[in-house]
């Protein structure tokens, strides 16, 4: 089902039809499939080939909660009072259960609600251990930010040759700013 979904996505044997991509996700979604309920939520949460309803977007995301890029999905959208009222603790829960499954995207977001200390108390320490854990996950942000948490210090001893190595590390996979940095640190 969410192969057919695709070829109305990409007009594989079939001409090009969102509204038709959006009803097998449904069904795949119905039948059981995480990932239809996913797809189907991003369509809502962006406004591709549906009306954009983040409300939606959020409750489809609930209906797939078991699977890790659900739970971070829905700690995003709490996070940003999108689809419902900002809340940081709810956020963090679901960021926590993302980063526990070995969500990469998850680790890096929690990594960021400790550097920041959103419905927890401010913990450098905690921050560069989850940046790490996403960073080794390959999460380019997750990269970028243990390099910042080095380059300033914070949470770890301060060291040069650790942030230009995991600038590197977020350049390569494509972050510009990652570049800029490692560049200007050699």
């Amino acid at each position: 089902m969410i192969n057919v979904a695709w070829a109305y996505r990409d007009g594989n044997g079939v001409p090009q039809d969102q509204a038709e991509q959006a009803r097998w996700y449904r069904k795949a979604g119905e039948a059981g499939f995480a990932s239809g309920w996913l797809n189907l939520a991003g369509m809502y949460e962006n406004g591709t080939g549906v009306a954009k309803d983040e409300a939606e977007a959020l409750r489809l995301y609930r209906r797939c909660s078991e699977a890790s890029s659900c739970m971070f999905r829905i700690g995003y959208l709490s996070l940003n009072g999108r689809g419902t009222a900002q809340d940081d603790a709810e956020a963090l829960r679901w960021f926590r259960k993302a980063a526990d499954l070995g969500y990469a995207q998850g680790m890096d977001f929690l990594g960021w609600m400790y550097a920041e200390g959103r419905s927890v108390a401010r913990d450098d320490a905690e921050a560069v251990r989850w940046y790490r854990k996403a960073a080794d996950g390959n999460n380019i942000d997750g990269a970028y930010n243990l390099a910042t948490m080095y380059e300033s210090g914070r949470g770890v001893e301060k060291d040069m040759g650790e942030a230009r190595r995991w600038y590197q590390k977020a350049a390569d996979g494509g972050d510009q700013r990652a570049k800029e940095k490692a560049a200007a640190l050699k």
